[in-house]
């Protein structure tokens, strides 16, 4: 009996998805269709024809061109990875991990520094809801003192990355400089990816609505005196002032500047006077 050959279905996918279609006629040509969802909540069936006619389709959709020059290679399923927090002076790093299907296009997607609140609100409900797969990865301020804030990022990411239940092909990421051990599959780090790439402008949503809702519920709860809940722990004229009045408070970063300057004993939180 003749042996039967194994075939890699990994390799089978990626070598059938390179391969360019034979078609009969043109009339069998079918068009390609996108799933336009709405800031309202609804859904659209729409073609690219549909899509040239408003600026706002025209604009998501270039989002997909590099995912999709990715997808003809034969990677699949690509996985978008942005994070949000580098930049305070207290609170956690976040990162998010996203992959959207192909066929999804969500009204107002963009680079979440670029977005209201109202709309990452919305958008981060709807990413949730249409995304194949989605994770965080959170690494908070003692962690961050211990190894510096980039190793923290890179750590946020790698478990945002581990949690994802679905194994993609490959990871775009935003920006040049990712160093990420243990990772067996391709990494393409892009300059503003957060506002040209489908997966990672979601990723970015989630990481920071994510970590902003944290500064909000938890931080801002915890040491009312700071004004977590405007400024998110970044270094605002509010913050220093708060700083100077009551010194840092336990989720401060203490290797961060001014904090190392200024506070380099132990932290020395103030209890601010309550009503009585």
């Amino acid at each position: 009996m003749p042996k039967r050959k194994v075939i890699n279905p990994l390799v089978f996918k990626r070598n059938n998805a390179a391969r360019k279609p034979t078609l009969t006629s043109t009339s069998s040509t079918r068009k390609k269709t996108y799933r336009w969802i709405g800031f309202d909540g609804s859904v659209k069936v729409i073609d690219e024809e549909s899509i040239h006619q408003e600026e706002e389709r025209e604009r998501v959709l270039r989002l997909t061109v590099e995912e999709n020059k990715w997808r003809n290679k034969g990677y699949t399923v690509i996985v978008g990875v942005d994070e949000a927090g580098r930049g305070p002076l207290a609170g956690p790093v976040v990162a998010a991990a996203c992959i959207l299907p192909p066929d999804v296009l969500l009204e107002g997607l963009n680079d979440s520094k670029k977005l209201s609140p109202t709309q990452r609100n919305i958008l981060y409900d709807n990413i949730q809801k249409y995304a194949i797969d989605y994770a965080i990865g959170q690494v908070d301020h003692d962690i961050i003192d211990q190894v510096n804030i980039f190793q923290a990022t890179m750590l946020a990411v790698q478990d945002a990355l581990k949690q994802l239940g679905t194994k993609p092909d490959m990871v775009i990421a935003d920006g040049p400089h990712w160093k990420l051990s243990h990772l067996d599959i391709p990494l393409v780090g892009i300059v503003k990816a957060d506002a040209t790439i489908l997966s990672v402008c979601a990723a970015s949503i989630l990481a920071k609505e994510t970590r902003d809702r944290w500064m909000i519920d938890k931080a801002s709860v915890a040491y009312p005196e700071y004004g977590f809940e405007k400024h998110k722990g970044y270094p605002t004229a509010m913050h220093r002032k708060a700083i100077k009045t009551w010194g840092p408070c336990p989720i401060h970063r203490m290797s961060f500047r001014p904090l190392c300057d200024e506070h380099a004993v132990p932290k020395q939180h103030v209890d601010p006077p309550h009503p009585k």
